[in-house]
């Protein structure tokens, strides 16, 4: 995830794409995504976060199932597609 994170930052300007602190799915969640600060917008504690380019902190602390989906999600803000081959 850091390293999907850390291109679509570096090289396809989804910071420019996306509102920060992101909440993926309607946006409506409580817990971010990506953050510019290691919490979730509620100013809980967003643990299993890691550092990734910008400064900014990507939450980890997901289920297999939710971490699938938010790398499917992620490049869809910026005109990407992600498809998953193999096990997961």
């Amino acid at each position: 995830m850091a390293s999907l994170a850390n291109y679509l930052i570096g090289e396809e300007g989804l910071v420019d794409e996306i509102e920060i602190p992101y909440i993926p799915g309607t946006g409506r969640g409580s817990r971010a995504l990506l953050s510019d600060k290691p919490e979730h917008p509620d100013g809980s504690n967003m643990s299993g976060q890691r550092r990734v380019s910008g400064g900014y902190y990507l939450f980890t602390g997901l289920s297999a199932e939710d971490k699938q989906r938010y790398v499917s999600e992620l490049p869809e803000k910026v005109g990407l597609k992600c498809e998953f081959s193999g096990g997961w």
